[in-house]
């Protein structure tokens, strides 16, 4: 089974507009690679992109060397600092949100840029799930005429030395008449995962304890192959995976296939209950 991008991802008629949520050990990555990406994709005639990164942290001596952050960081704004940075190496005009984002900030968002992708690397199932909730509501009622919202969710979770990445849509995609067999719509993180759990905060207050809790390189592999998926959803404007799964101790990785049996696999979508008689 495949998935097509949408027309106007292909040829748009502006910088498709990108929210990342989250600029620590993942998100600090995915901001680099998507910079780089702009840039193929500008040299291919392609718009490129405008990102909005979202982060209320600051950064602190145990961030070094694990996330994207010099020693002169320290005590800054984690998304002034990564947006800053891009936008001078790479000539850009990115821009930032130094807050989470939430409900508060949505029509912030909004009155800046068209959202196209949602990009996600919080540590939380509440989080994911707010973030869903005020997308949502950005896409439902929109008028015809109107830039019809956020298509695509980029979510990223991780363990110690394992996680995984999860391109999903938040609304059916129009696919092209095909001799394969396509999905308009991809299961999101909490299609698959609905029982996801919090796990209890424990803030790091050392090197040691960070590395700990997530390995060392673990962040920057979970960029890397998640936003490959963009780059392929772009450059091949088809994808037949729409995620996966590493687990960086035994070196494996495992793809998220665009396979019906596989989302039924997983219980997505779900049963509906039976009537009790």
């Amino acid at each position: 089974m495949l998935h097509f991008a949408p027309n106007d991802f292909l040829d748009p008629r502006h910088r498709l507009g990108v929210v990342l949520a989250g600029c620590g050990g993942t998100g600090s990555a995915v901001l680099s690679n998507l910079a780089r990406m702009h840039v193929a994709l500008v040299g291919l005639g392609h718009p490129g992109l405008y990102v909005l990164a979202c982060d209320d942290d600051v950064v602190e001596e145990h961030n070094l060397g694990r996330q994207l952050f010099a020693p002169c960081d320290v005590g800054q704004a984690k998304a002034s600092v990564l947006t800053t940075r891009v936008n001078r190496h790479f000539g850009l005009d990115w821009g930032c949100m130094c807050s989470r984002l939430s409900v508060l900030t949505m029509k912030d968002v909004t009155d800046r840029l068209y959202v196209d992708v949602v990009i996600s690397g919080v540590d939380s199932a509440a989080a994911r799930r707010g973030l869903l909730r005020d997308f949502l509501d950005m896409v439902e009622g929109r008028p015809v005429s109107a830039h019809p919202g956020p298509r695509y969710w980029l979510d990223f979770g991780n363990g110690s030395t394992t996680g995984q990445a999860v391109l999903g849509t938040l609304q059916d995609v129009e696919q092209p008449k095909s001799k394969h067999e396509t999905a308009a719509r991809l299961p999101h993180v909490l299609d698959l995962f609905p029982d996801m759990a919090d796990e209890p905060e424990t803030p790091s207050c050392s090197m040691r304890e960070s590395l700990s809790r997530q390995d060392l390189f673990v962040n920057q592999i979970l960029a890397d192959f998640g936003v490959n998926l963009l780059w392929r959803l772009l450059r091949a404007a088809r994808l037949d995976v729409h995620g996966f799964f590493i687990n960086l101790a035994d070196c494996l990785s495992s793809p998220l296939r665009i396979d019906a049996q596989v989302w039924a696999d997983m219980g997505w979508p779900p049963k509906e209950k039976e009537p009790e008689r």
